[in-house]
């Protein structure tokens, strides 16, 4: 299928754009924020922390341990840190995410980081993605290389468990 020069247009604006804010946040400031803004998850009808569902009301904490170049979801032992109470939600974002093959979605916490808008950061203290879609293809952008998801942010308090959880690069 061919690309009109808008859609042309628009996938290189998208492309630069994230190239730009990617090279916004060096490390020492991305493990500053990963302290500060840390994912949540809700759970799906089997209960497993899923992104492949809607959100729902009850949303746990999860861990963001290591945040570049590894996915928070993706990993088998991700451990869970209690409910996350008292999130409010403050914005409603979409943000790209690279993988190595289409069909795993694997979003890195840094991804997200990267993509909060900058006048947000201060409030932020937690962030849930989900595919708005549950076939992979639907969130898959071939032009982009990479998944488009939902990223819902939240102001509230985090717990001081969760805080003082490590973070690495």
């Amino acid at each position: 299928m061919n690309k009109t020069i808008g859609e042309s247009q628009n996938i290189i604006q998208i492309r630069a754009q994230l190239e730009y804010l990617e090279k916004q946040l060096p490390q020492e400031k991305a493990l500053e924020l990963a302290k500060r803004i840390r994912p949540v998850a809700s759970k799906d009808e089997n209960g497993r922390l899923s992104i492949y569902n809607d959100p729902k009301p009850l949303k746990y904490w999860m861990d963001g341990g290591k945040i570049f170049n590894q996915s928070y979801t993706f990993i088998a032992n991700n451990e869970v840190y209690g409910r996350a109470s008292s999130l409010k939600q403050i914005a409603k974002i979409t943000t790209y995410h690279k993988c190595g093959y289409p069909l795993f979605i694997k979003p890195s916490v840094y991804e997200v980081l990267y993509q909060i808008p900058e006048e947000l950061r201060d409030k932020v203290v937690a962030f849930e993605l989900y595919a708005s879609s549950p076939y992979v293809w639907d969130v898959y952008n071939d032009d982009l290389e990479r998944h488009a998801l939902t990223c819902i942010l939240y102001t509230g308090k985090m717990p001081k468990k969760v805080r003082d959880m490590p973070v690495e690069w």
